[in-house]
């Protein structure tokens, strides 16, 4: 079992490699062969990672076997007793919550998205979080960023 302990807010305002770039996090985005193993592999080096999975494979999702939809999720620990990964999903109503999703739901909603026809992928599929590397304290860039977007103010 191994959880990072870590405290995420975030605005969707453009993709999320630009996202980490603007904060000073950064981030590595890949293509994952094996969703699972490289998952376990991340979260083994403290390594929290942005997944884009297909809602229709996603039992988290409101339109879960209704329609095909990209979704990210951030995943940022796992436990082998219960296969399930510990994540950090959102949805409109509910906002951002921590929530537990089954590896086999992992593995189907990842090469769901990858397999679909449906879906136009333009981001990358599989994103670490270098928090080593990080220059900034993440709430106070968040607050500043929040500020920036919202209120189109200056950050220093």
């Amino acid at each position: 079992m191994k959880y990072l302990n870590i405290d995420v807010d975030c605005i969707k305002i453009r993709e999320h490699i630009g996202l980490c770039s603007e904060a000073g996090i950064n981030c590595e985005p890949k293509y994952s062969e094996d969703v699972i193993s490289d998952l376990k592999s991340s979260i083994n080096n403290d390594i929290p990672v942005i997944i884009n999975v297909d809602n229709y494979y996603n039992p988290l999702a409101g339109t879960y076997h209704i329609g095909h939809s990209i979704h990210c999720m951030l995943a940022y620990g796992y436990n082998d007793n219960t296969l399930k990964f510990n994540v950090i999903n959102s949805q409109t109503a509910r906002g951002f919550y921590a929530a537990e999703i089954s590896y086999q739901d992992i593995y189907n909603s990842y090469n769901g998205l990858l397999e679909c026809q449906d879906i136009n992928i333009v981001s990358p599929t599989y994103i670490e979080i270098n928090t080593d590397n990080n220059v900034c304290d993440e709430k106070i860039y968040f607050d500043r960023y929040r500020k920036k977007i919202l209120y189109n103010e200056t950050t220093n």
